[in-house]
Order: structure tokens, then C-alpha cells, then sequence
């Protein structure tokens, strides 16, 4: 389900202005989204009755779900004007104007709308999504408490209340609102799949992971026939195919049970990511790698997804398997980056006492990528500490990054002892020979910081408030990596005290190596 999703209301005309041929013709041009022909029907009608409200607002609903505001805005503009008293067309002219960015507009309207219509849950659920819009999240849930309170089934307000009450850390909440979800609509699979995601971040793993399962489902990932997938029956001289089906940290972070599978099965074929197929062959020499490019060829017995995989193998907060380091990079990538560092170390006129390596932002088409990827300028704070070499691996760098770096590695009194590495970094084999000969790897939530854990590289985790589920609550290590610290924000969005504790610990950790 979309979030935040205002409604915008289709009405239907009166059963005597049209015949059932286009009653039906009204609805399924929209829900079918053929907006072409929709376009063409609704105008023919309005040509035909151009006082049939209605059809003015199928076409404002078309617009607007293309994104044409203006004609939108308009079109509802003039039934706002015939009917100024409606709250129906006052809601969608309120929706329109959230749409194009206009908030106060929108809220005028939808407060309007709402006095209007008695509170009509359909306009109380908009202004609660306006709320959100506004970062008024507090507010959104006494809203949305207030729909459930006369609708307790209300699907859309329960949504809501369930991704609010977990991005404010009010997992217990969530947990209530997300049970309630599955209770209402049993067979939708987002809905279990969100259950399951609470139930994993609050420690409840048994049950998170049996829901979880339901992800593959309502991520659409049926490309895999689920008649033969592995539900744990006997492996004796079968081939399964284990297929990564998320992104590169979360194929890192579960290949940890490879091994273990490969002593249940005949053999163990395991499709991945390109960029991880080397590394994961020299880690795994017993097992098949293959990129994802190939899977069609694989000939194989039964399935499974790479996260399925704890389940199995009953991970548990207090016992997860197998003890770090688990992944091995080739003596020729340890050779070639032990030899550059110390040539880097040599040629240096500068005294340092760590090396650290730098990861600020994760891959930009994350869906939660603009809570956890934070600043080069902010995260550039703990670049001042003297007596630090600092790495950078990130490999995608945007302009201002780029821009912002070049200060770092000029002269003057803003150079810092900053070695930018990203157009050295070929293969994720690099990264790994890179981080075991660095002291320390500082980083936001992204692939490399798994990589460094399950390297056993010592490795500091900068989340944000509504971490991630495997990295739990309130704690500061991680039963995934021991070698890991986790530093949370304190409250959404706050990476200023993160970044402060960030350089008060480097600095005691540059002292006690001095010292």
C-alpha cells in the first residue's frame, strides 16, 4: 500500500444518466488505468450532459493520477464553484493541491471539506496524510486514532497508524496496529510481511521470520515457481538453489548459512549479485556461485530465497550462527591493497595512528535511503581529528560530494589526511582487502558495513532512528557482527549527536593507541 495515499473520491453518476454498458465502462477505464480511452469516454459524455458533475471529476481523477495538477485543480475548480457546499469536491481540489506541493492550500480545503461532511472518514484519513506531509506525525495519529475509533476496521487508517507508531520507535504500538491489519485482510501479504518485520526488529524472531516469508509474495518475486520451494524437507542428493532477492548488504549479511545448507543438501547452487560472485566464490569454494543473470540455467530440485534461510536454521537474537569471520578474500586482492596502504603510510609526511575507512551514503534507490544515508558535510565532522587517515569507499559520489571532497585533498588549512578511493574500487574483493588492513570502518547503514562484519573488521554502524529490524532496539551491538558498535539517533532525523559520539570515541580510541 502507498504512503502516504490520499483519496481522492470517484462518484458515480445517477443510475438514470447512463446505461449499464457505461455505468460499467465508467469505472473499469479508471481502475484499469486506460487513461487514453478514459479520456475520450468522459469527454464524449460531458459533451453529451455538461452538467453531469461526475464526469468532470473522472476527469480531474485522471489528470491528477497523472500527475497534470493544473488541469486537475482546474477542472475541480469549476465544481467547486457550481457546488461550493459539496465536501466531496472540495476534498479532491484539497488532495490536488497536496498533490502539486501547496500544503496550506490543501489544508484550507480539507479542513473546509471536513466541516462540510460531519467528518467523513475519507476526509479525515486525507487530512491525516497532510499531517505526515507536514512531518506532523503526532498529530497524524490522533487523526488516524479517530477514524479507528468510529471505523475500528478502517484498512487505510490502521496502515497508517502502523508505519507511524513504528518510524516514532513505538514498536508495541505497531505491532497492535499491524496484527489488526492481518486480523482485518488475512490473505494480504504486504500485511503479514509488515507483521513479521515488527515481530524481527522487537526480538520476536520465530514468528517474525514465519511471517516474513510472505515478502517474496508481496514484493511480486513469483518469477521463482513456488512449487518447489524448500518448506525444510529432507536435501539427500538434491540440488537447491538459493537466489538473492534483495539488496547486496542483505546477500552479505545471510550467505553466513551456506555452509550450514551445504551439509543438509546434494549440492548447493547460490545466484547472486555480479559484483559479489568472486568474493563469494573464494569464501565458499564448495559452493556453486553464479551470477543472477544466469539462474534461468541452473538445473535444480527445489528453491529458496536467501532470507528464508534463518528460518530454517532458527537464528534467534542470543544465537546466530555462524561465528564471524565467514566470508575470505583471495591472497592476490590481500597482496595487492596490504602493499598500496603501506606505500600510502610511507609516502605520508604526516603522523598518523589510525587508519579509517569512510562510508557516508548507501545506493539512492533504497527506499529508506533518505533516513539513513546522512551528509558528506555533516559526516565530514569527524574528518578533523588529526592523527586519523581517513579512506573513503564509497563508491557513488554525487556532485556536491565530489565538490566537497576536493577541499579535503588540496592544500590549505581545510586539507585533511583523506584518501578518496572510490575509482580504485573494481570488485567488492577491493573493498574486503581494503577494510582488513584499515583499524576501523565508519559507516551508514550500506553493504560495505556488512561486508566489513562479516569480514570481522571493527566496524562502527550509523543508524537512523527507525533502524533497520535486524539491528534491533536499544542496543549498541549486533548478534549478526560482533565486531560491530551501533550508534542510534536519538530521535528522528538526528544525526548531530550520532556524529558528536562518533568523534568523542575516535578521539579516546586515538588517545588509548597513542597512550
Amino acid at each position: 500500500m502507498a504512503w502516504p495515499e490520499f483519496v481522492f473520491i470517484f462518484v458515480m453518476p445517477g443510475a438514470n444518466e447512463l446505461s449499464a454498458l457505461d455505468r460499467g465502462l465508467f469505472v473499469s477505464l479508471v481502475e484499469d488505468r486506460r487513461w487514453a480511452e478514459a479520456v475520450k469516454f468522459y469527454e464524449d459524455l460531458r459533451q453529451k450532459d455538461p452538467d453531469c458533475l461526475p464526469v468532470t471529476n473522472a476527469l480531474a481523477k485522471v489528470a491528477y493520477e497523472n500527475r497534470d495538477f493544473t488541469a486537475a485543480f482546474g477542472l475541480l475548480g469549476s465544481l467547486v464553484k457550481k457546488n461550493p457546499g459539496s465536501p466531496i469536491w472540495l476534498n479532491n481540489l484539497g488532495v490536488v493541491a497536496a498533490g502539486r506541493g501547496d500544503l496550506v492550500v490543501a489544508r484550507g480545503l480539507l479542513q473546509q471539506a471536513e466541516m462540510v461532511s460531519g467528518s467523513k472518514s475519507e476526509i479525515l484519513y486525507n487530512l491525516g496524510c497532510l499531517a505526515v506531509n507536514e512531518n506532523n506525525k503526532e498529530s497524524a495519529l490522533k487523526i488516524f486514532s479517530q477514524i479507528i475509533v468510529v471505523e475500528p476496521g478502517h484498512i487505510r487508517a490502521l496502515f497508517a497508524l502502523s508505519r507511524i507508531a513504528k518510524e516514532l520507535g513505538r514498536v508495541d504500538e505497531a505491532i497492535t496496529y499491524c496484527s489488526k491489519l492481518v486480523e482485518q485482510a488475512p490473505n494480504e501479504a504486504e500485511f503479514r510481511q509488515n507483521l513479521g518485520i515488527v515481530l524481527l526488529k522487537k526480538g520476536d524472531w520465530e514468528e517474525g521470520f514465519e511471517l516474513y516469508e510472505a515478502r517474496w509474495q508481496a514484493n511480486r518475486l513469483g518469477q521463482f515457481a513456488s512449487d518447489f520451494l524448500w518448506q525444510g524437507e529432507d536435501l539427500s542428493g538434491k540440488t537447491i538453489l538459493v537466489w538473492s532477492e534483495q539488496g547486496l548488504g542483505d546477500t552479505i549479511n545471510f550467505v553466513r548459512y551456506l555452509p550450514q545448507l551445504n551439509e543438509l543438501a546434494g549440492s548447493v547452487v547460490l545466484v547472486v549479485q555480479e559484483v559479489l560472485v568472486e568474493l563469494l566464490r573464494s569464501s565458499f569454494p564448495k559452493i556453486k556461485i553464479m551470477g543472477l543473470c544466469e539462474r534461468d540455467r541452473v538445473v535444480h530440485d527445489v528453491q529458496v530465497p536467501l532470507l528464508n534461510l534463518p528460518r530454517f536454521f532458527q537464528a534467534q537474537p542470543d544465537v546466530v550462527a555462524p561465528v564471524n569471520p565467514y566470508l575470505r578474500v583471495s591472497e592476490e586482492f590481500q597482496k595487492k591493497w596490504c602493499l598500496r596502504l603501506v606505500t600510502d603510510r610511507t609516502r605520508s609526511n604526516k603522523v598518523t595512528c589510525l587508519q579509517v575507512g569512510v562510508v557516508w551514503a548507501g545506493n539512492p534507490h533504497h527506499a529508506n535511503d533518505i533516513n539513513r544515508s546522512i551528509s558528506l558535510k555533516l559526516f565530514s565532522r569527524i574528518f578533523a581529528l588529526k592523527g586519523v587517515s581517513f579512506y573513503s569507499l564509497q563508491k557513488e559520489q554525487v556532485a556536491v560530494d565530489v565538490q566537497l571532497i576536493a577541499t579535503f585533498t588540496g592544500a590549505g588549512e581545510s586539507c585533511r589526511e583523506f584518501i578518496d578511493l572510490s575509482g580504485e574500487l573494481n570488485d567488492f574483493q577491493d573493498t574486503a582487502a581494503i577494510l582488513q588492513n584499515l583499524d576501523l570502518l565508519i559507516s551508514c547503514d550500506t553493504s560495505v558495513a556488512h561486508l566489513a562484519g562479516a569480514l570481522s573488521c571493527p566496524t562502527w554502524l550509523l543508524l537512523p532512528f527507525d533502524a533497520d529490524w535486524r539491528w534491533l532496539l536499544d542496543r549498541d551491538d549486533s548478534p549478526w557482527y560482533p565486531s560491530m558498535r551501533l550508534f542510534r539517533q536519538p530521535d528522528p532525523g538526528s544525526w548531530g549527536p550520532v556524529i558528536n559520539e562518533v568523534c568523542c570515541c575516535l578521539q579516546g580510541m586515538l588517545e588509548s593507541r597513542v597512550n
